[in-house]
């Protein structure tokens, strides 16, 4: 555990980093204390209402928006409303190399809130996340076609 100040822990989850992980689930538990780690991590909201806190900036996230939290960034959700449910990616480097290789030192805006756009990005996450059989090179192939279609939808920083 490390601490940015008194009374506030903010905590390094690091079975994110292990060599090969990946975590992508639909879910209703986000992650509601501040922690970080070398991974990316991406929230889709499918349903309900979230508060999203990237370090210093914060937004309200609706249906049909997403999160991007870089790495090390803190991060932390808070659910406002019943029935949350979101797609919840978080991809070690394994996953992010390709990108990383082509943007370097470039990464997305932290809130990505256009609707329409994100229904494009919403329809490649579910036809990945319906994949029967998913290898670890199925993984970084779909992540990396996934952070391509997000480039492409959103300039990057």
């Amino acid at each position: 555990m490390l601490e940015n100040k008194p009374n506030s822990p903010i905590y390094y989850t690091n079975e994110e980093d292990v060599e090969g992980h990946i975590y992508f689930k639909k879910d209703n538990l986000l992650c509601s204390y501040p922690s970080f780690h070398d991974s990316i991590e991406i929230i889709y909201l499918i349903s309900g209402e979230v508060e999203a806190t990237c370090d210093d900036q914060k937004a309200i996230l609706h249906p049909h928006q997403i999160a991007f939290m870089e790495s090390y960034e803190t991060h932390q959700y808070k659910v406002l409303s019943d029935k949350v449910l979101a797609y919840v990616i978080v991809l070690s480097r394994d996953y992010i190399s390709n990108f990383r290789n082509v943007y370097s030192d470039l990464t997305f805006e932290t809130f990505l809130l256009d609707i329409e756009k994100n229904k494009k990005i919403y329809d490649f996450i579910n036809l990945w996340f319906e994949t029967e059989t998913r290898s670890q090179l199925s993984n970084i192939g779909y992540s990396t076609t996934l952070l391509a279609l997000m480039a492409e939808l959103y300039p990057l920083r």
